[in-house]
């Protein structure tokens, strides 16, 4: 905006701070997997506030998967959507934590069938400390009696008749 007063212009404008120098996004090495971010860096003179969005890519090692909530960005202190964050004027450290897999077999006696989810996913593996919800669904003319763990062939304690059954993963 340019104001003339008394013959006299003056230029005022609106400007922001640019902090010279380059943030990097390190990603901590972690065991069974590897995280990958899109970027490695961002330099502050290319920065628009709310623009420079980073994607992390998730790679378990076979037999393993990335372990719930375990995905983060500072600690925690930069908000994940799904995978991506928006890079702060900051350096940022990424973290993750991998579990081996564990296949979830569910064996129905009688009439019916068993749903597996973590979430709303239907799954048939699952990894340490994941949430697991069975569901069962019997069919037309029966009804569900109860869960049994076909390990020891006894009635899971305490939760025989739940439904829907969920059980942490060990």
């Amino acid at each position: 905006m340019l104001i003339f007063l008394d013959n006299l212009a003056f230029l005022l404008y609106n400007y922001k701070d640019i902090i010279k120098g380059v943030y990097h996004v390190d990603v901590a090495d972690a065991a069974n997997g590897t995280v990958t971010a899109s970027k490695k860096y961002v330099a502050a003179a290319d920065y628009v506030a709310d623009s420079e969005t980073i994607t992390l890519t998730v790679t378990p090692d076979e037999g393993y998967q990335l372990k719930e909530g375990t995905l983060k960005v500072n600690d925690g202190a930069i908000t994940l959507t799904g995978n991506t964050f928006i890079m702060p004027l900051a350096n940022v450290t990424v973290t993750a934590e991998f579990a081996p897999t564990y296949g979830i077999i569910s064996e129905v006696q009688g009439h019916g069938s068993v749903t597996t989810k973590i979430g709303d996913n239907v799954v048939n593996e699952a990894a340490e400390g994941a949430s697991v919800k069975f569901t069962p669904t019997a069919d037309p003319g029966y009804q569900f009696k109860e869960w049994v763990d076909v390990r020891s062939n006894a009635n899971i304690s305490g939760h025989t008749t739940d439904i829907p059954l969920t059980v942490t993963m060990p």
